[in-house]
This record gives C-alpha cells, sequence and structure tokens, in this order.
C-alpha cells in the first residue's frame, strides 16, 4: 500500500462540498462508480452510500470507470479524516490503483481497497464536550476514488473525484459489515417539515435511522406502520437508512 499526502490534495478534496451538483466531475474528466463492495449505484451519483459502517481490515470493491484517458496519471482511493473545519487532514491513507508506470491507465475502476487494521476511526477527531463528552462536531470521514490528469506544464493537472462518507470502526467491532440492499423503498414528500411515509414493498416492521449532515443520528426508532414524525428535525439535508428483514436502504432528504 502506497501512503503520500498531496499537498494539492487539501484544497481539491475541499472543493467536493461546495458543488452545486454531487456528480464528481472537473475539468479533467469525469468519473463514475457502478459498483461500491457489493452493492449498485442506483441514482449514478456520489453519496448514495454515505455512512455506509465499516470495520478495519475489511476489504472494499470497487467498481466503474473514468474518462480523458489520454491525460490521467494516476488512479487511487483514499481513506481520509478531515478537521472539523476542513482546514488540514488529520489521517489519510492512500492506495495506488493505477498509474502510467504500471500501464494500466485504461479508463477501468476495478479494485479492492482494504481499511488499514492501524487506521483512525469514526469519532476519533471528533470534538466534545468536555464536561457532558457530548458531540459538538464531527470530523469529516470518508472514502474517496479519485483520478489525477497531467494537463498543466508543471505540477500536474486538475483532478476528479467520487466520495463516500464511512464509518470506520475497530476491527471485531461489528462483526458482519456488508449489508443485502433493500429495494423498493420510497420515502414522501422531500423535502418535508412535519411527516414522512416511508413505503416499502413488504409489511413489515421496520427500523429507521436518520441522521443530519454532520453523521449525528438523530432517529432511530422501529415503525409499525408507514409514517415518521420528523418535525423535530433542524432543517437541511439529512440521510435516511431504513432496515428490515436484514436488508437495508440509504435514501436521501431534505427538511424544510
Amino acid at each position: 500500500m502506497i501512503k503520500k499526502i498531496y499537498l494539492n490534495f487539501i484544497f481539491s478534496a475541499l472543493m467536493v462540498f461546495s458543488m452545486a451538483s454531487v456528480f464528481a466531475q472537473q475539468q479533467g474528466g469525469s468519473i463514475v462508480l457502478t459498483n461500491f463492495g457489493d452493492s449498485t449505484y442506483v441514482n449514478g451519483v456520489a453519496g448514495e452510500f454515505n455512512y455506509t459502517e465499516f470495520d478495519a481490515g475489511h476489504t472494499l470493491n470497487i467498481k466503474g470507470m473514468y474518462g480523458d484517458v489520454a491525460t490521467a496519471v494516476e488512479l487511487n482511493v483514499n481513506y481520509s479524516i478531515f478537521a472539523t473545519d476542513w482546514s488540514s487532514i488529520l489521517y489519510i491513507d492512500i492506495d495506488t490503483f493505477a498509474n502510467t508506470a504500471m500501464g494500466n491507465m485504461d479508463g477501468i475502476i476495478d479494485g479492492d481497497y482494504t481499511f488499514p487494521l492501524d487506521a483512525d476511526v469514526f469519532g476519533d477527531h471528533d470534538i466534545l464536550d468536555p464536561v457532558t463528552d457530548s458531540l459538538i462536531t464531527a470530523a469529516p470521514t470518508f472514502l474517496q476514488v479519485r483520478v489525477w490528469h497531467d494537463v498543466l506544464p508543471v505540477n500536474g493537472g486538475p483532478d476528479v473525484f467520487w466520495y463516500e462518507f464511512v464509518r470506520l470502526y475497530p476491527e471485531g467491532t461489528l462483526g458482519i459489515v456488508d449489508f443485502d440492499r433493500l429495494e423498493g423503498v420510497k420515502v414522501f414528500p422531500n423535502p418535508a417539515s412535519n411527516e414522512i411515509t416511508i413505503n416499502t414493498k413488504e409489511d413489515l416492521e421496520t427500523n429507521v435511522m436518520v441522521y443530519d449532515i454532520t453523521g449525528r443520528r438523530v432517529i432511530n426508532t422501529t415503525l409499525k406502520g408507514n409514517r415518521l414524525d420528523v418535525s423535530n428535525l433542524q432543517s437541511g439535508y439529512h440521510t435516511i437508512r431504513v432496515e428490515q428483514n436484514g436488508k437495508m436502504a440509504i435514501l436521501n432528504i431534505m427538511i424544510e
């Protein structure tokens, strides 16, 4: 495994969170993932599997493709944790899938990434209240696939990237970390303000977890019907995890 820190990485990685679209594309070309572990992208955009949980030591297969092969010089995946204000990288592990020296810059993404056993894990760099030990700000923790393009004369060129926020825990914490996809889940209205309806194909007991944009879990409940009260949630982007009969779906919703 190759570990290195790019100075340019800090600045370009920050750009992803200010983009109007979550489709990860810059002037160097485009990148799209088709598979994240055993799960297949349905929406075709970054962030579909945000907050997926893994054990350290877990190996994740990633498949996809990228464009502008003529100028691409490196394809890598990195597990990174930023400071809560995005001012610096607190932890990074980079594994190079392909580069010009290997001679395999062919536009195809198909590789295995293994989370290091000694990696910093989710929550290590969170800011906590010293008195109550409650969360003040969560440190951004994510897995990112990126392609560097040599289109500038000196220091390389633009990069393209695809990201998923993840939660990594020490080895053996979770046991089973992969999940079967729960198909056919619909959540509406979206945006919502007071109540949402969660429809699934089967009329079974459903566990629902809702996370705010910082990754903090704000709802953890079991539904016997299909309606969920969201009137106490703060306005903004939220992620909903719906679990039923051992399968899981992850959806995004905006609270007004």
